[in-house]
């Protein structure tokens, strides 16, 4: 019931994928798509997820959206 989480899993598996498959060719293979995983990315991808837990508790209509639905 989370987008953030299930985002996340993906970007996740992605890298997990573009890693073993580099390490399985023995560094022949290269992933065409590079991760730089900088402090200003780990501090833009820290206020995006506080952005989204913050925006999903409010219970205006754009936010709402982003809350799992009542049974």
């Amino acid at each position: 019931m989370n987008p953030m989480l299930l985002s996340g899993v993906a970007a996740a598996a992605c890298v997990a994928l573009g890693h073993g498959l580099n390490w399985l060719s023995h560094g022949r293979l290269r992933w065409p798509i590079r991760f730089h995983f900088t402090l200003t990315a780990a501090w833009w991808l820290g206020g995006a997820v506080l952005a989204f837990w913050i925006l999903r508790n409010l219970p205006w209509w754009p936010c709402s959206l982003l809350a799992p639905a009542d049974p």
